[in-house]
């Protein structure tokens, strides 16, 4: 009798199931389209689709046919925000403002954290940065295991 053994190539994979701080896909983009008295705002994550989905959103609201042409119209207004036109295939302008709101997260969450205020009485407890909030979990964290430590010691009596 013959016997059979079986030898796997590959090895076996464990899943992942960390999730990643960072979320992959991320509408930091935004198109403004305007046309006649209407405006449309459309969202992407990056120039490329920017300029994709400007095209999707101009046949899908104003009935138009027409590619966002940057390079030639693009003119900077502002820090990450640019403004431009494009001509449609039946000769019509549309325009358009482009810019990147990722920073603008950044900076808004900068001020908030920097605002702070005072909670509770006697001295004004005034709010800082990320390290103020690192230092405050660090904190949480070692009464915790203080207190899992006494009712260890408790319960053991």
């Amino acid at each position: 009798m013959l016997e059979y053994q079986f030898i796997f190539t590959q090895p076996i994979m464990r899943k992942n199931n960390k999730k990643s701080a960072k979320k992959k896909y991320v509408n930091d983009w935004y198109v403004e389209i305007e046309y006649g008295k209407k405006l449309h705002k459309s969202f992407g994550k990056n120039e490329r689709d920017i300029a994709w989905q400007f095209s999707l959103a101009l046949k899908r609201h104003f009935k138009l046919i027409a590619h966002m042409n940057s390079e030639n119209s693009r003119q900077e207004i502002g820090k990450d925000l640019w403004s431009g036109w494009t001509i449609t295939a039946c000769g019509k302008r549309v325009n358009w403002v482009m810019g990147f709101r990722g920073n603008r997260v950044a900076e808004a969450a900068r001020v908030i954290g920097g605002l702070g205020g005072s909670a509770g009485k006697g001295a004004s407890k005034v709010r800082g940065d990320s390290n103020y909030y690192q230092l405050l979990r660090l904190k949480g964290l070692e009464t915790r295991r203080n207190n899992a430590l006494k009712a260890e010691k408790t319960n053991d009596r």
